[in-house]
């Protein structure tokens, strides 16, 4: 049985999430790169820890191991990225005997962008809130790597994640834990239906009456449209082929379906009045343990129905918010030793490591937590016990095998949605209208990228 305290630390971890999903957008430009211990640190990082840095990185030089980089950009606002590069780092060291890998951070994209074109790149790249694209000119393919490593197959990713990294049948980049973005929502409303269209959701709401709604109603238009704006990122964006169909009437349904929701929080007297009122809620699974928190909301009736959207498969993968996501920088002095990361970030020492909430991006280790979990009784403290169940397990199973998108939440792509989207908010202009000029704009953008 898990303890409070353990649930609790869940619970945290969630609302960290939403913490990132809100605010994980491109840092403003500040200068320099962060790649010395003879620079002002940041906050985030004290002069002892730079100090143990240097002194690991001279061991490693005097033991004659291969030295590597670790790139990553750090927003002010997102400092536990260090930390997860760190550990990463820390990991791989305490296991390799030919190589050592330090983290070299960043402050700006621009920065970034100037050592990937020169022998300075760095061996790896976390990927985090950049907007590089990943295409063959700027990162390594993955998976002739992946085909001749013996200890690791395409068929061993959970669900069909590895489906949804590959670009032009490259992978140019792989997370190591992930969650699924998706909305939960009660059998009263859905039976065991695991999806819905737009139409559907506007029906129903109709139908229903001013007294329901689609979400909670403390989501305003406003927030809905946030979530459902980094969704669009991907879901109408094709990166393989640098087209985007923002102009398909989809996505114009899809502001007309953010308008249904309030303008003004309307908000229960707790968490959970209400629940018969409202259809939905958006929810991050990042973990086997969110089950817990899922089920004391709704018991036993419930299902992953996803965000509305003409498939009916509105769940989406995503890096774990406390997680990383690595790929090989086109000039990378050796891709090869840059490898053995990615090959220890896959393994079963950091994949089952419980100090990073997410969901194992290989099979074996997330069957190996589900059957774990099978059984598992929590006692919330209020007169209230859950378990998991098998149907539990199953509703799991299936919720990984759905999505069809990996959300890569590109900031540029985020940033015309939003600015074209006011007019929409504030009745200037039509759905339709809208729709048509971030389409024209985000082509823009991607014809660039070519």
């Amino acid at each position: 049985m898990r303890t409070k305290k353990q649930f609790a630390s869940i619970l945290i971890v969630l609302l960290c999430s939403l913490f990132v999903a809100c605010t994980g957008t491109v840092a403003k430009d500040s200068p320099g790169s962060d790649t010395t211990s003879q620079e002002i640190l940041p906050d985030y990082i004290d002069e002892e820890e730079a100090k143990e840095e240097e002194a690991a990185l001279d061991r490693a030089r005097e033991s004659g191991k291969k030295e590597l980089s670790l790139g990553i950009l750090v927003p002010e606002d997102l400092p536990h990225l260090y930390y997860n590069a760190r550990h990463l780092a820390t990991g791989f060291n305490s296991q390799s005997d030919t190589c050592h890998l330090s983290v070299r951070r960043y402050k700006n994209e621009a920065e970034l962008h100037a050592d990937l074109t020169t022998d300075n790149a760095p061996d790896l790249l976390m990927m985090t809130n950049l907007s590089i694209p990943l295409n063959g000119n700027n990162f390594v393919d993955l998976l002739p790597m992946i085909d001749a490593c013996p200890e690791i197959e395409r068929g061993d990713f959970t669900g069909n994640l590895l489906d949804t990294l590959l670009m032009d049948d490259a992978l140019y980049m792989l997370p190591d834990k992930v969650e699924v973005s998706t909305m939960v929502g009660g059998n009263a409303f859905f039976g065991e239906q695991t999806g819905w269209t737009i139409e559907e959701a506007r029906q129903r709401k109709e139908q229903l009456g001013e007294d329901y709604y689609i979400c909670p109603p403390y989501r305003t238009f406003d927030n809905f449209f946030h979530f459902i704006c980094r969704g669009a990122t991907d879901r109408f964006v094709d990166y393989e082929n640098r087209s985007c169909h923002f102009d398909d009437g989809e996505f114009a349904q899809l502001l007309l379906l953010c308008n249904d929701f309030p303008r003004e929080p309307v908000l229960f007297r707790n968490a959970w009045d209400g629940l018969e009122y409202y259809m939905a809620d958006i929810d991050w699974i990042n973990s086997t343990g969110r089950i817990h928190g899922i089920k004391y909301a709704r018991g036993d009736h419930y299902t992953y129905i996803g965000y509305p959207c003409d498939n009916r498969r509105g769940s989406y993968f995503q890096a774990a918010s406390f997680g990383v996501q690595i790929a090989i920088p086109y000039r990378a002095k050796d891709a090869e030793a840059s490898f053995d990361v990615i090959r220890f970030m896959l393994g079963e020492k950091h994949q089952t490591d419980e100090r990073y909430y997410g969901i194992p991006v290989m099979a074996k280790y997330l069957e190996q937590e589900l059957q774990k979990v099978s059984g598992e009784i929590f006692d919330h403290g209020d007169g209230i016990v859950t378990e998991i169940t098998e149907e539990d397990i199953r509703k799991f199973r299936s919720l990984v095998d759905t999505p069809t998108v990996y959300l890569l939440n590109n900031p540029v792509i985020i940033q015309i949605i939003e600015e074209e989207a006011k007019a929409f908010f504030a009745g200037e202009k039509s759905a339709e209208e809208v729709a048509a000029l971030i389409q024209n704009r985000a082509q823009m953008y991607l014809d660039e990228q070519r």
